[in-house]
Formats: structure tokens, sequence, C-alpha cells
């Protein structure tokens, strides 16, 4: 039987695979797309596996941004700023819910995920870390 906190959480799920399923990942991502380089990348410095995945592209030179599971201050410190002046590929190691957000937000601004993995990694309650890619969606 479910319990009142296993329903939003469906929903959540539910929402993030339609989503998930219309974006179709990497696959289905055309070569305008994926040929961008990443300009950003988000982490979750909570989790091990997102700060590791951070510092591997710290070292090549790919500016990161942290935050602790709320998204609020990074959206308008830093994404809402820039994605308002122009769309951009960005990367990142989030939880699903982390990434519905970021994804929802994206697509205000001509973006959209084209790339999803779900890591081995999961979060203390259980939820699955995600590494993603969001760029801006190609002109026909």
């Amino acid at each position: 039987m479910l319990n009142r906190r296993q329903v939003p959480k469906g929903a959540a799920a539910a929402s993030a695979a339609a989503t998930g399923a219309l974006s179709l990942g990497a696959s289905a991502t055309s070569s305008r797309e994926s040929a961008r380089p990443v300009e950003l990348f988000l982490f979750d410095r909570r989790f091990a596996d997102a700060r590791a995945a951070a510092a591997r592209r710290a070292a090549v030179g790919i500016e990161t941004a942290a935050f602790d599971g709320d998204l609020t201050h990074l959206w308008y410190d830093q994404l809402d700023l820039r994605w308002r002046k122009a769309p951009m590929t960005l990367a990142g190691v989030t939880t699903e819910s982390g990434l519905f957000v970021l994804e929802t937000l994206a697509v205000d601004r001509g973006m959209r995920v084209i790339e999803r993995t779900q890591l081995d990694a999961q979060t203390p309650g259980g939820e699955s870390l995600y590494s993603w890619t969001i760029a801006p969606r190609a002109r026909s």
C-alpha cells in the first residue's frame, strides 16, 4: 500500500522518466548539439562521486559550481544570469530530482538534456545519482 510520502516520489519519477523518454539521451543528439564544449560543470557537493567528477573537470580547466542539494542560490546567482545572456552547454552530477529541476529550467532558455546516465552510486536516502549534459537546442 502506498503512503503519502511515496506518491510525490512516484509522480516525480514518472515525470522524469517521461521527460527522459522524450529526450532519448545522447544517441538522438545532433552533431551540432554535442560538438559544443562544456562551459560549466555543476555538482552536488554532498556526494563523493559528484565531488570526484568535478575535480576531474576542474583539472582540465572546466569551470565548476557546487551546491548542497538546493539549487536556488546557484540558479539566482549564476545560471539565470548567464542563461539570460545566451544558452550554454553544461554538465554535472546530481540527484535525479536536481536534474529534473535543471531540465525544467533549461527548457525555458531553449536548452535540453542531451545525455543522462544513471550512476551506480546512490545517496544515503536511496536516490540515484545522474551524470548529464544540457545543451542549447540545435537550430533548424
